[in-house]
């Protein structure tokens, strides 16, 4: 059947296609440089946590210090549980397993945008560091997002275009021939194919 459609000119925008090969490159590049920064966030807030305790100690932290101790040990759970969602993610575009991919990147990196939106929320107001928000964070988790979302749906969309031109393959093969298909002698299946249009089911 490709053969067919390669030789009709019949041609599908895929995964493969240069488009394709630079959504997905665009999409590692921008997955390795949020990963990093999210690394990077996990161990500079854990560090940071752990030395106020040490010189404090957790005994004397005040009622405040305490809710700000628990906000930051629930933000470096929901950025862990996404930095791991996220190569879960990667791995599954990889394996072009997409229906499963897509919807991961998509809830994480919106969750992920606005929690730390919402984290750095004090800051960006009182010091202005709206750009380091977007640089760090907003930027590279929309253009994970954008690119991984092109990216899948181009597989989706070639996948079931192709398993649309192959059940039109079959049913047509099964139309001109009532007997078995294994039963086809070579000089009925190349009348077949000689026969055959991949353009006509479109």
């Amino acid at each position: 059947m490709k053969i067919k459609e390669e030789k009709a000119g019949v041609r599908r925008l895929s995964v493969d296609s240069a488009f394709g090969k630079t959504c997905k490159v665009v999409y590692i590049i921008s997955f390795v440089y949020a990963l990093c920064i999210k690394l990077i966030y996990m161990l500079s807030t854990y560090f940071q946590a752990s030395y106020v305790i040490k010189n404090t100690g957790y005994e004397n932290l005040t009622a405040h210090q305490l809710s700000q101790y628990s906000d930051v040990k629930n933000s470096l759970l929901l950025v862990g549980i996404g930095a791991v969602l996220l190569i879960a993610a990667l791995i599954l575009l990889c394996k072009r397993i997409f229906a499963f991919s897509l919807p991961i990147n998509a809830a994480v990196t919106v969750t992920l945008c606005v929690h730390f939106a919402f984290r750095m929320s004090e800051t960006l107001e009182t010091y202005g560091l709206a750009s380091s928000y977007t640089y760090y964070h907003l930027a590279p988790l929309a253009l994970l997002l954008i690119s991984s979302t092109v990216y899948c749906i181009i597989g989706i969309r070639n996948k079931v275009l192709e398993d649309k031109a192959y059940t039109a393959f079959v049913d047509r093969l099964y139309e001109n021939h009532s007997k078995e298909i294994e039963n086809l002698t070579d000089e009925e299946w190349e009348e077949f194919l000689s026969n055959y249009d991949p353009r006509d089911y479109r």
